[in-house]
């Protein structure tokens, strides 16, 4: 009897900075500046008990509740309470690499997810959506004319402002349909047709705090100009590995790991194409990264562009930012001008070598 679940390992290893938010910001008091290149996440809880043996219970918490100018390491300057004796009360440290934090008056510290144990790890949920968008944007680079009805509906419907949750919702649903609807489960093409439910992505192993350095948000444009912002991020750092469980049944579904493989390949080299290397000092792909995670941009996480040849992706993108709220600073109306849509680059740096946010390199055995 043929045996059609099939289980592989999959792996990531992070070539730049990995983020996966948990939707939380590190507040003022939550860490504190060890030296110029560390900061210390503390256990306020376990700190409010030592603060207690010393008989600054009171102060303490007058300080977290009320007071809003200091943060922690001058409130412990004014008590006397050196650096070192707190050390123990940090639930984990961080490596700012080559930010100066210290240098802004004030800055955003997002957390990364983790586990109920405190372990990072990557959700199998994020990997399964990455890999919807890689084979539908595989699909549509190989079987454009498919598409074609669908795209003449964006075309003409591209210039509608409407909420941003029902913005070409209706045409990204039929895309999605054509290609991932075929379950034959009903007679409608519906989610209860999806195949995308026959594939199973476990969460990742977990890792170690350890393995979280803390990254700034930095914008590289076409010229090679960069904008460093005053936005931080818990991330994995390059050079990680990350392990997963993929799971399919591939009696249902037209989808297989050699699939995978392709489309991966496939929609790489055309992100390379019309994206990436508009930017200075970038890599053709090797042929298996991928992208995850936030501030890993705009381009790598949907298909729109697949919908056109060489650079006609542009004016389509350029009204979706228009209306759907993206400031004007942003600049968008100049996108023609510099050849690609968006014009930044989602970058940050980490010993002293700039990285795009989220690259990975992908593996299946």
């Amino acid at each position: 009897m043929k045996e059609y679940l099939k289980s592989y390992s999959m792996k990531l290893i992070t070539l730049g900075p990995v983020f996966i938010g948990n939707g939380r910001e590190f507040g003022k008091k939550e860490y504190v500046f060890l030296d110029r290149g560390h900061i210390g996440i503390i256990n306020i809880e376990k700190l409010y008990g030592y603060m207690s043996k010393k008989g600054l219970s009171h102060d303490f918490e007058k300080f977290v509740l009320e007071d809003r100018r200091k943060d922690p390491k001058e409130w412990m300057l004014e008590h006397h309470i050196r650096l070192d004796e707190i050390k123990r009360f940090m639930k984990y440290v961080l490596e700012c690499g080559d930010n100066n934090m210290e240098s802004w008056k004030r800055v955003q510290v997002l957390e990364y997810i983790k586990d109920p144990f405190g372990k990072p790890y990557v959700p199998g949920t994020s990997i399964k959506g990455m890999l919807r968008t890689i084979l539908l944007g595989c699909d549509i680079l190989q079987n454009s004319q498919k598409y074609q009805g669908e795209k003449k509906a964006i075309d003409n419907n591209i210039n509608r402002k409407m909420n941003r949750t029902r913005y070409l919702n209706k045409e990204a649903s039929s895309m999605e349909g054509l290609f991932y609807h075929t379950l034959n489960r009903s007679e409608n093409i519906n989610a209860v047709n999806d195949q995308m439910v026959r594939i199973r992505v476990s969460d990742s192993d977990p890792l170690d705090p350890s393995d979280l350095i803390l990254c700034q948000r930095i914008e590289k444009h076409v010229d090679g100009s960069e904008r460093k912002l005053n936005v931080f991020r818990e991330c994995i750092r390059p050079g990680t590995e990350i392990k997963f469980t993929l799971t399919i049944d591939e009696s249902f579904t037209g989808i297989s790991k050699e699939n995978i493989t392709d489309a991966v390949r496939i929609f790489s080299e055309d992100y390379y194409e019309k994206f990436q290397k508009c930017f200075p000092g970038t890599d053709r792909p090797e042929g298996n990264e991928i992208y995850i995670g936030g501030g890993s941009g705009y381009f790598s996480k949907t298909v729109l562009h697949t919908l056109y040849n060489g650079k006609h992706y542009i004016p389509a993108t350029q009204m979706v930012f228009k209306n759907t709220g993206v400031p004007a600073v942003h600049k968008h109306e100049k996108d023609m001008k510099y050849g690609v849509s968006p014009h930044v680059l989602k970058c940050t740096e980490y010993q002293g070598k700039l990285y795009e946010m989220g690259k990975c390199r992908i593996r299946l055995d």
